[in-house]
């Protein structure tokens, strides 16, 4: 595991996002025998590199944390951020925290228009296809 880090820290200063969200998630765990200790400010560093490079997850990863942390207000503006950019589970997240008040009805309107115009925005005929396809093989 040891190695894996030196490899995604290398990439990450190569400007790999997707290095700088393995090595948060790496931070983010809990030691088991990979000999990694849980290290949650690494996490955030590497969470927030990955989030201003557009990483969706990251970005809602962070919102978790804030959220953990009892900061609802940071939380939801991950939340927007990353619900803005298709993340179903960001979305999910504002809902709830629209059920506990927490969260206004227009801020809850606003992720949804977002990540309806971002789902569209993604969706083609081809992806389309693709996922049709993957569903039916599932079935079978």
């Amino acid at each position: 595991m040891s190695r894996a880090v030196e490899l995604f820290e290398r990439a990450a200063e190569l400007g790999f996002k997707e290095a700088y969200f393995e090595l948060a998630t790496i931070f983010n765990e809990d030691m088991d025998d990979s000999g990694i200790a849980k290290d949650m400010v690494r996490a955030v560093e590497h969470y927030e590199i990955a989030a201003k490079q557009g990483h969706v997850t990251a970005r809602h990863n962070l919102g978790v944390n804030d959220s953990n942390a009892g900061n609802c207000d940071l939380a939801l503006k991950h939340w927007m951020i990353s619900a803005k950019l298709g993340s179903a589970g960001s979305l999910n997240a504002i809902k709830d925290l629209y059920t506990k008040g927490l969260a206004s009805k227009s801020d809850y309107a606003g992720a949804l228009r977002g990540y309806h115009d971002a789902v569209t925005e993604m969706s083609s005929p081809e992806r389309d296809n693709v996922m049709k396809t993957m569903r039916d093989g599932a079935k079978a």
